[in-house]
């Protein structure tokens, strides 16, 4: 009996000692349950989410460019585009080598993908490819078990429905490059696949068109497959700028302009400085370089003689011949070099010291007054002229017309041409102007470089009488008017003005030079001014072998035809500068062209809806 009373002792006090073993096992369980679940809940259930959830910020939806009409001339289509995370793989190299080998990446985008690769943290997400095709994003898809770390995203790519139209004016967008990323402390400039301005309207306007990121919360799972959207911020879009093209206009423009190889025009509101044409050709397909110009593009680019890139309104630089005997006229008359009766009989040539300058007339042009001067473009009346004034008198006229200068138009490459003087000489060549200097000025060679924006501006000038108009192409940002300052006179007699005028109205009439853009209407009447300017001179061997015509020239060695012109001349609101390039006779060639643009004004009339 006492031995069976031992044994249940034995068995109890047993019990009693598991039981609390288990019990401070279990409180351990419990308290570490506690722990975790409330004290470091917080803790664990964020990060909890982190490995379920993903962030994925939003480029922002850039703002619309549109033109006078509404008309969009810049958009965002939708995009589809692959990224790569590297923290969601352990192998980086063969989810990336997977990718390039899947899709064919050229070695210059797989160089542009290890540059940002090098460049980002682990943690944020690398464009590998964009504007996918449906083809491309399905293969992604299938193969998505192989390309850890890689997904699809949908985002917007920038768009110019007008192609080469309008490239030069709009410009581009482009990616930011990781030098950019690490120079700007801007937080957008992390967003993957962030687009900025690259050129044109694009660049100057950049900020106003960006708008404001946003970002989307997703739920992945272990293969960093999209399960759902959980959350989404769209951002703020950017604002819309107007700007003061006319579509109608510009495409008219460019349907002329496609009948020769290469040229420029500017159409611009003589009264208020409005460009409603703006055409610079050939152009280029600006929607290439969003996503990356290929090597092979950028290369046919820059080895074209016709030079796509170059804006040609702005930064196209020519002599302007005949065209600046109007500049020649009126510094004559505002220097009191001659009255406004002078006159000049022309035998075809004139001398001066040693030399023989001869008239484009070769036959001369009997007794010429500024009004037959200016319509029948005789050089020896404005040799003469020139013979009277100094280089600094004609240059100060010349840039209070508008030449020699830039305009603040934002945009890339403008040129200010060269308006020289004896200061200009002495500095670049070391030498003193001499006088014949000043008489190849006169007819507008030489050393003289102006743009066709400059030559509208100055023929502005002229149409309005004398006021001190610039150039603008922007007329609205989100619906708030962009403003052009007023306009001063300039310190010109009206009269003098009136004599070029009036012998620019004489140019288009039926016995002027510029008698192929005489317009029938009467309500519609325009002045001009015709110009055919020498690119290579033509030598004695080639003179005397009869060689002198432009079909005798290859075309980079012919002359530039050009014309500008107003109207309506009761009430100018229209100026005009265009160039062919190589295309011969500005009175054959610009001028016919010159006339059916300003009947595109006429129907358009652009010039109401400003």
């Amino acid at each position: 009996m006492d031995f069976d009373h031992d044994k249940f002792h034995i068995f109890q006090r047993r019990s009693i000692l598991i039981g609390a073993f288990k019990g401070l096992l279990l409180s351990a369980v419990l308290g570490r349950m506690f722990y975790l679940q409330v004290i470091e809940g917080q803790k664990y259930k964020t990060m909890a989410e982190k490995n379920r959830i993903s962030v994925r910020p939003i480029s922002p939806g850039r703002g619309l460019i549109v033109d006078l009409k509404e008309e969009i001339l810049a958009r965002n289509d939708q995009n589809f585009s692959a990224f790569f995370l590297r923290e969601k793989t352990d192998d980086v190299e063969k989810s990336l080598s997977a990718f390039v080998k899947l899709l064919h990446l050229t070695d210059g985008e797989q160089e542009r993908i290890r540059r940002f690769l090098k460049s980002r943290k682990k943690f944020l997400p690398v464009l590998l490819k964009e504007n996918l095709t449906w083809e491309q994003v399905a293969k992604i898809q299938f193969a998505m078990p192989h390309l850890p770390g890689i997904f699809i995203d949908v985002g917007e790519i920038r768009s110019y429905p007008y192609k080469g139209l309008l490239a030069h004016l709009l410009g581009y967008v482009g990616s930011i490059s990781p030098e950019e990323q690490k120079k700007n402390p801007d937080p957008i400039y992390t967003i993957p696949g962030m687009k900025i301005g690259r050129s044109g309207i694009e660049s100057a306007f950049d900020n106003q068109l960006r708008g404001t990121p946003g970002a989307k919360q997703l739920e992945v799972n272990a293969l960093g497959r999209v399960v759902r959207e959980l959350a989404h911020d769209p951002g703020k879009i950017g604002k819309k700028v107007q700007l003061t093209i006319h579509l109608g206009l510009q495409q008219r423009i460019g349907e002329l302009l496609q009948e020769h190889q290469s040229g420029s025009c500017v159409v611009m509101d003589a009264q208020t400085g409005a460009v409603y044409g703006c055409v610079s050709h050939p152009g280029y397909d600006p929607n290439l370089f969003v996503g990356g110009i290929s090597d092979t593009s950028w290369k046919q680019f820059l080895e074209d003689p016709a030079r796509p890139l170059t804006n040609k309104v702005i930064a196209g630089q020519y002599a302007p011949g005949s065209i600046f005997k109007m500049t020649i006229a009126l510094a004559a008359l505002e220097h009191n070099a001659v009255n406004k009766n002078h006159q000049v009989f022309c035998k075809g040539y004139i001398d001066y010291g040693n030399h023989r300058f001869h008239c484009v007339h070769k036959h001369g042009c009997g007794t010429v007054n500024f009004h037959r001067a200016i319509q029948k473009s005789c050089d020896s009346f404005f040799y003469d002229l020139g013979g009277r004034l100094s280089i600094d008198q004609i240059a100060k006229t010349a840039r209070m017309l508008g030449y020699g200068q830039k305009y603040d138009l934002g945009l890339t490459g403008e040129s200010p041409g060269l308006i020289p003087d004896k200061a200009w000489k002495i500095k670049k060549h070391g030498v003193p102007w001499v006088g014949g200097d000043t008489i190849n000025a006169s007819i507008g060679q030489g050393y003289i470089l102006v743009t066709p924006l400059q030559i509208a501006v100055m023929t502005a000038r002229f149409a309005n009488g004398g006021k001190a108009v610039t150039p603008y192409f922007v007329r609205q940002v989100d619906n708030e008017l962009v403003h052009p300052v007023k306009f001063p006179e300039l310190d010109f007699n009206p009269e003098n003005i009136d004599i070029i005028v009036d012998g620019m109205k004489a140019v288009v009439q039926p016995d002027g030079t510029g008698k192929h853009a005489f317009i029938e209407d009467p309500s519609f009447q325009m002045g001009g001014k015709t110009a055919t300017t020498q690119v290579k001179r033509i030598s004695m061997e080639d003179r005397e072998k009869g060689l002198v015509g432009n079909e005798h020239r290859p075309w980079h060695h012919r002359d530039h035809a050009m014309f500008t012109c107003f109207g309506p001349t009761d009430n100018p609101r229209y100026a005009l500068a265009i160039i062919v390039d190589h295309g011969g006779f500005g009175g054959s060639v610009a001028a016919p062209l010159a006339k059916k643009i300003m009947l595109a004004c006429k129907e358009f009339k652009p010039a109401e809806l400003v």
